[in-house]
């Protein structure tokens, strides 16, 4: 078990993300996947990282995500971020970020 991606108290700090939501979302709304990725990094070089990373989460071959990195895509995209969630109907503390 990877330790890295839990909390002190053990619990799971990831979100799962419905990578096709985002896309249609995404498409929807505009912006292309390099520009999500610009917008939501700092540098060209993350932005390179996280627009893979966003194109492997869009086609279904990741599906977890952090949840700093989940609310700048609600932020940019400017929706609700249960449009996004792969359990929508999750309770509070299973989203919170």
């Amino acid at each position: 078990m990877n330790q890295g991606n839990r909390s002190p108290k053990g619990q799971d700090t990831h979100i799962t993300i419905n990578g096709y939501a985002l896309r249609a979302i995404r498409t929807l709304v505009g912006p292309s996947i390099t520009d999500l990725a610009r917008e939501i990094t700092e540098t060209p070089a993350a932005a390179e990282a996280v627009r893979t990373y966003l194109s492997h989460i869009e086609h279904g071959r990741k599906d977890r995500i952090s949840p700093a990195l989940f609310n700048q895509i609600v932020k940019a995209l400017g929706i609700d971020r249960r449009c996004l969630l792969a359990n929508p109907n999750a309770d509070a503390g299973q989203v919170a970020a």
